[in-house]
């Protein structure tokens, strides 16, 4: 039981950290998308770091309930996720994906409320956001359709996405073949 949750903990870790910046720079401003995803992975650091502190306060509650020194922190890591869970149903479909199905009623009605102003009372800002949005998935799907390719396949043949992948790729990979994560569970096995 213990590894099927950190199967789907770990799964969830890893949804988290590609679609929700994703999710945010679709949902974002232009103005404010740079501080939004930067923030993203400020605060998943700061969740690492709380963990952290959850487990070695933890630490010392063996004596009194060794049972509460594991339980708890495992308990603990469910809240956030359930709380997103029980929030998703009112977040708003990404305008993007809602033009790119043909929605564009409702991809307009999302980019509107996001982006309503009290100095923009024509909406302005959201049906210029809309349009560009609707042009360009327009051109990108002309240019998939030309060269006769599949977005998976595109992602391999085409030199700048290929590139975008790779960059994508290797900073995510850097990131824990840095050995961040054996080195601190290392290092609590040791206080143990």
């Amino acid at each position: 039981m213990f590894q099927a949750g950190r199967f789907i903990s770990g799964l969830g870790i890893g949804i988290l950290v590609t679609v929700c910046p994703m999710y945010l720079s679709e949902m974002s401003s232009p103005y404010r998308r740079g501080w939004l995803v930067g923030h993203h992975a400020i605060f998943l650091v700061f969740g690492y770091m709380l963990s952290g502190w959850v487990g070695y306060g933890c630490y010392f509650a063996t004596g009194r309930n060794p049972v509460f020194a594991w339980r708890f922190p495992l308990c603990l890591q469910c809240l956030p996720p359930l709380v997103l869970l029980l929030g998703s149903p009112w977040l708003p479909r990404s305008p993007r994906w809602l033009i790119s199905k043909g929605k564009l009623d409702e991809a307009l009605k999302v980019l509107e409320r996001l982006r309503q102003s009290p100095e923009d009372p024509d909406n302005l800002v959201a049906k210029e956001e809309f349009y560009q949005t609707k042009e360009q998935i327009q051109l990108e799907a002309e240019k998939l359709a030309a060269s006769g390719n599949t977005v998976w396949t595109a992602v391999l043949k085409k030199p700048s996405y290929r590139k975008r992948m790779i960059i994508g790729f290797l900073t995510q990979w850097g990131a824990e073949f840095g050995g961040p994560l054996i080195i601190v569970s290392e290092r609590k096995a040791e206080l143990r």
